[in-house]
């Protein structure tokens, strides 16, 4: 090597300029070496050396310069600064990646953006939590999903409503719940039906109603019975059918009464008891009549007046 080729190799190392390996045969390049190395100390006679930098354009951000080993870089780098992030792994989508503080970090956030829910709390269940609009929000609704109901207007009594597959529904059902009903068969008309424990029972019982009755026990003969207002009435009555009778108010003695075909009648009769008279038709005179123990007798007796 000559002390030329030496002397050039240590002003290139000093001024940070890369010596190819065939400098010895390439004049050219022997002074295009020179001449950088001229460059390179004026550089330094007005700033840094640079031969320990170690960027590359793709080190620089975009459009900006620096230099780096003596020469001037134009940045070819999009990216920015990191080093004021601060998520972490739970910050970041799981299976996503980022960069915090100049680290790649791979994210563990299993959530989801809730920006274009629409629930509020009342469409919540009670108690229950959700995010909508990515805040946390506790339900405060109390209702039940009803899609198993299988009710129709005429399962539900009229006027009132339910929900049914998650509608509302208006019942007509006219219908009550005869579950407390207690008659039987036996209690219900002949031939009349009505709902007994919900369900459908025909009448065997072929009486009526004795509701509109008014007869008392007075009314009825004694030791016999008979339904009236509802109640069974045992009778008292002493008395006798007398539609039979055929006496007149002259056959009953005057001022006394009798009932005759179940008309009460007053006697107008002057007739007396015979029963005790004795006399028999010799004791009357001849052709005279008289009553004797209830008998008409024709007298036949010679009876001469007295005197």
């Amino acid at each position: 090597m000559t002390k030329y080729v030496a002397a050039l190799y240590a002003l290139c190392d000093a001024c940070g300029v890369e010596v190819p390996t065939n400098v010895r045969n390439d004049q050219n390049l022997t002074i295009r070496l020179a001449y950088m190395c001229a460059e390179k100390i004026d550089e330094l006679e007005g700033g840094v050396d640079t031969s320990d930098a170690t960027a590359t354009a793709a080190d620089i951000r975009t459009s900006k310069t620096a230099y780096a080993k003596g020469h001037k870089l134009t940045g070819t780098f999009d990216g920015v600064s990191t080093d004021d992030a601060d998520a972490t792994a739970a910050d970041i989508k799981t299976g996503k990646t980022a960069y915090v503080a100049g680290e790649k970090v791979t994210g563990t956030f299993a959530g989801v953006d809730s920006a274009d829910a629409s629930a509020a709390a009342a469409d919540i269940k009670t108690g229950k939590t959700a995010y909508v609009n990515n805040k946390k929000v506790t339900g405060t609704f109390a209702g039940v999903d009803s899609a198993d109901a299988s009710a129709t207007a005429a399962d539900i009594k009229a006027n009132k409503t339910a929900y049914v597959n998650n509608k509302k529904v208006t019942g007509t059902f006219a219908g009550v719940d005869s579950a407390d009903a207690t008659a039987a068969a036996a209690d219900i008309k002949t031939g009349k039906t009505a709902y007994v424990n919900n369900e459908k029972v025909t009448g065997t019982f072929d009486g009526v109603s004795t509701a509109d009755a008014t007869a008392t026990a007075a009314d009825i003969k004694t030791g016999k019975t008979a339904y009236a207002g509802g109640k069974k009435v045992t009778g008292t009555f002493a008395g006798v059918d007398s539609a039979g009778a055929t006496a007149t108010a002259a056959d009953i003695k005057t001022g006394k009464t009798a009932y005759v075909n179940n008309v009460k009648v007053t006697g107008t009769s002057t007739a007396v008891e015979t029963g005790d008279a004795t006399a028999t038709a010799a004791d009357i005179a001849v052709g005279k009549t008289a009553y004797v123990n209830g008998q008409k007798i024709t007298g036949t007796g010679n009876i001469q007046p007295a005197g």
